[in-house]
């Protein structure tokens, strides 16, 4: 089942995207039901047998419900290392601890401001600093927001944050983040996703004043060119 005659591995796909929901659910749970069957019928090992990779599995691996697709893919989340099986799962809309789905899929963001400077595509890195004015009795709900958005900016690839308060006026904060080179900071554009928009809507609800938050992004000064002093 797993490999060819001439010992090739085999690879196995399988769509339903045509189907019904429903028609769906009774197919994937056919499938998988029939994958942990085969699985139990193998000695352990720590060698990889067979790996399963599906996506968009949210609709089949729901928080609260218990679609008939729910319970052999937490057999093989529990049980299927054990018998040599990878499970990869995979999707845009997540769910974390019942608290409803999360949606990342792509959202357009526009493009950079333009620059005053020539900037190669690996300079970097490069660092972003967003100031924003918020109500000081605000403060401790600002904070939870920042903290759900350090995630953010580090799943989207900043390789640093930080949020300072100024010392000299309450309720002025700086948020930096850290990109690697000027390319990988473009990319993030490219990153930004429904949640993400959900999240920079939370941020700017703290925010005071007619304008948006001051950003301001800075390139690391490398040395000079060769042959320049």
């Amino acid at each position: 089942m797993l490999r060819t005659l001439d010992g090739r591995p085999r690879c196995a796909i399988v769509t339903t995207a045509h189907l019904s929901d429903q028609e769906r659910q009774f197919v994937t749970t056919l499938i998988l039901s029939k994958l942990v069957t085969w699985m139990r019928k193998q000695s352990g090992t720590t060698d990889l047998r067979a790996l399963l990779y599906m996506d968009e599995v949210a609709g089949y691996l729901p928080p609260t419900a218990m679609p008939p697709t729910k319970k052999p893919i937490m057999t093989l989340m529990k049980q299927a290392r054990a018998f040599g099986v990878g499970v990869v799962l995979a999707t845009r809309r997540i769910s974390v601890e019942g608290r409803g789905e999360i949606d990342f899929s792509p959202v357009p963001l526009g493009q950079l401001p333009p620059v005053a400077i020539d900037i190669a595509p690996d300079d970097g890195p490069v660092m972003v600093t967003v100031e924003y004015l918020i109500d000081p009795a605000r403060a401790a709900a600002f904070a939870e927001v920042m903290q759900r958005t350090r995630r953010a900016r580090l799943r989207q690839g900043a390789l640093s944050w930080g949020l300072f308060r100024d010392t000299a006026q309450p309720g002025r904060y700086v948020e930096y983040f850290v990109d690697e080179n000027w390319l990988e900071h473009q990319r993030r554009l490219e990153r930004f996703s429904a949640f993400d928009a959900e999240l920079r809507s939370r941020r700017l609800a703290f925010h005071l004043g007619p304008e948006p938050p001051l950003t301001r992004r800075y390139v690391a000064e490398g040395p000079p060119p060769e042959g320049r002093g």
